[in-house]
């Protein structure tokens, strides 16, 4: 605070004297009104200033409702994966529809379901913190974005679930599940399955709509894609196509997966396409939530909640809670002559003169 007021007013001694351009006295009188400013903050808040680089025990009093609500889904998840599906009418007089789900049984999954969630959070999760150790955002950009990749997943799973339960619709090898080997089909009222004795579990047979390989890894990599297609500034009109080669690097791993359920037979190409759709449609949602459009002007630069209200409302002059990206709350910080901060001209009270030729 100190070295803030002795530099305030020195500045302000400049502009006493009359000395340097205009914008040297612009300079000045921002630096001054923003002494001022700060004075007016409660010393618990001067830590804060930064506005959004809080202590993660502030970030995580501010967003216990959402670890409940993500704590909830996967305990929704979780009762969704022993829950019994709906028993579907297969019509046995169709041959299409009969011998669609005659495909050879397979097993094994070429991507095993238990490195599903490992990818679709934990890869996202690395990148994340790789950028926040090389490039040093704020705490909060880095705890929102990893909390929204991660509700993106869990949620993309919990919807994923309760179609299937829902549908029921038989996979491809459903009839090599209900009737293993040669056995004869046989079927009640015409079109439910009388699965026999030594059936490979059946219930897990009607589960193919939509497919959750597809839906959980797109929703993870799908983020990661946004997330990078925003900080690579991909469509800031600069042409440079191997940056979107390798933000769309992420979604292409998820049509990779997609792809493996169809040549193990456990998905038809309906419930692929649909996964892929519902995966990726909330993972945008969710990425909306914190940047701006991937091809927005200010894409990449995520939205913020000011903790602990650093800027207090009167001074942005907002009546409600400041809600700004974390460029705008770290344009207070700015010393720079030629850098006049959007901040300043918030508040009617913080303005500064009008250049000359301005």
């Amino acid at each position: 605070m100190e070295t803030s007021l002795s530099r305030g007013q020195s500045t302000g001694n400049l502009a006493r004297r009359g000395g340097g351009s205009a914008r040297d006295l612009f300079a000045a009188d921002l630096i001054t009104r923003e002494d001022t400013f700060k004075k007016k903050l409660r010393p618990a808040h001067m830590a804060e200033w930064a506005g959004v680089n809080s202590s993660w025990s502030t970030i995580a009093r501010a967003y216990v409702a959402d670890y409940v609500c993500l704590f909830a889904m996967i305990v929704v998840l979780a009762i969704s994966e022993v829950s019994t599906p709906f028993e579907r009418f297969i019509y046995t007089q169709e041959p299409l529809e009969y011998w669609r789900y005659s495909y050879p049984l397979n097993t094994r999954n070429t991507v095993p379901s238990w490195s599903v969630p490992l990818v679709s959070t934990l890869g996202p999760t690395i990148a994340f913190v790789a950028y926040f150790v090389i490039m040093r955002p704020s705490r909060l950009e880095l705890h929102n974005t990893i909390l929204t990749c991660w509700s993106a997943v869990f949620y993309t799973a919990v919807i994923t679930n309760l179609v299937k339960l829902g549908v029921g619709r038989p996979r491809p090898s459903f009839m090599q599940r209900c009737w293993p080997g040669d056995q004869t089909p046989v079927f009640r009222d015409g079109g439910y399955a009388e699965c026999a004795p030594d059936a490979v579990d059946p219930s897990e047979g009607r589960k193919s709509f939509p497919s959750g390989h597809t839906s959980w890894t797109t929703s993870g990599m799908g983020f990661l894609s946004f997330w990078l297609l925003g900080k690579l500034r991909c469509f800031d009109g600069s042409a440079h196509p191997n940056r979107i080669v390798l933000a769309l690097i992420p979604l292409g791993l998820a049509v990779w997966v997609g792809i493996t359920r169809m040549q193990d037979y456990w998905h038809h190409w309906e419930d692929v396409c649909a996964g892929f759709l519902l995966g990726l449609s909330v993972a945008y949602i969710m990425y909306r939530q914190l940047f701006p459009a991937p091809t927005d002007a200010k894409a990449g630069t995520p939205f913020l909640q000011n903790l602990e209200g650093a800027i207090p409302p009167q001074a942005s002059g907002s009546t409600g809670a400041a809600r700004s990206s974390y460029l705008d709350l770290e344009a207070a910080n700015l010393r720079s002559s030629d850098a006049i901060p959007d901040f300043y001209n918030s508040g009617e009270n913080m303005r500064g003169p009008n250049l000359p030729g301005s």
